[in-house]
């Protein structure tokens, strides 16, 4: 059985195909989302201009409900986009709102990765620890308990070794990252968690992953580095950010100018979701035919 290498320019040229040839179909899956965004965004703007709320209950309690529902609309959107790139049934009304078994099995998935991730990272540093205990002989229960005493004991010698697991931390996040990014094509296509078909099925490629995900993510920076830099002129915005919660920070701030630019930035998101599901439906589409050589 073969393993067909990843084609890099052909998948990355399909993502933006994807957004392109079914603009309108994306429209369909993800307005009622967007709209549910907006209205999230109005209400941040409103907790922004009114300090008086401070860090009051009603402030926690509405910045903890929009998180859970940007969250829930984001996944929603996500699994519609990819039944529209396979063509899958969806829902034909007008409005696109669907939690399945699919929505499940994309939040397992997530809470999964991200055990994952919590894993390497204590036994990172757990490594890290040991390894400085050993290099300085010092207990290692003394090290947990004061980082800047880790430091003062650490020799040159020690701290390019325990650099050296920083590297590797970094490079077995990165393999996970790489590995793991398909999931979602598999949960909608073969209604699976994911993440083992996807590291599966990835097997080879981790390079060709990385080249066509630096293409992609560089040529659509660019694209939307001039697209925004346009609409900031036309709108007279000096300075922008978007914080976490969907706040968008805007000099100067009126209303209008926070809902044109955070409608924008909804906007933006949506490229970046559709490129995003275009790229990982087309490399699970090709990475799999080539399984089945």
């Amino acid at each position: 059985m073969e393993q067909r290498k990843l084609p890099v320019f052909r998948t990355v040229g399909r993502a933006y195909g994807f957004f392109l040839k079914k603009f309108f179909s994306i429209i369909h899956v993800s307005w009622f989302g967007i709209a549910l965004l907006t209205l999230l965004m109005v209400g941040a703007y409103y907790f922004q201009v009114n300090p008086q709320l401070g860090k009051s209950t009603i402030w926690v309690a509405g910045y903890f409900v929009g998180q859970v529902a940007g969250m829930i609309i984001g996944v929603v959107v996500f699994i519609g986009l990819v039944k529209v790139y396979f063509d899958m049934p969806r829902e034909k009304g007008l409005i696109y709102f669907m939690i399945d078994s699919a929505f499940w099995r994309f939040i397992i998935a997530n809470i999964l990765t991200y055990l994952l991730v919590l894993l390497w990272t204590a036994l990172f540093i757990f490594a890290e620890i040991a390894g400085a205990a050993v290099l300085s002989g010092v207990d290692p229960s003394l090290l947990m308990q004061d980082t800047q005493k880790l430091l003062e004991l650490l020799t040159p010698l020690s701290k390019v070794i325990l650099s050296t697991g920083l590297i590797v931390y970094f490079i077995g996040f990165v393999l996970l990252a790489v590995r793991l990014q398909l999931f979602y094509p598999v949960i909608v296509v073969e209604q699976k968690i994911g993440l083992w078909r996807s590291w599966k099925i990835t097997k080879n490629n981790f390079w060709r992953l990385i080249g066509a995900s630096i293409v992609l993510g560089s040529s659509a920076a660019l694209i939307l580095f001039v697209l925004l830099g346009a609409a900031a002129f036309i709108l007279g915005v000096s300075d922008f950010s978007i914080e976490s919660g969907g706040t968008v920070d805007l000099k100067p701030q009126t209303l209008t100018t926070t809902i044109a630019w955070g409608s924008l930035a909804l906007l933006t998101m949506l490229f970046f979701y559709s490129i995003s599901v275009g790229f990982s439906s087309a490399a699970y589409e090709a990475l799999k035919l080539g399984e089945e050589v």
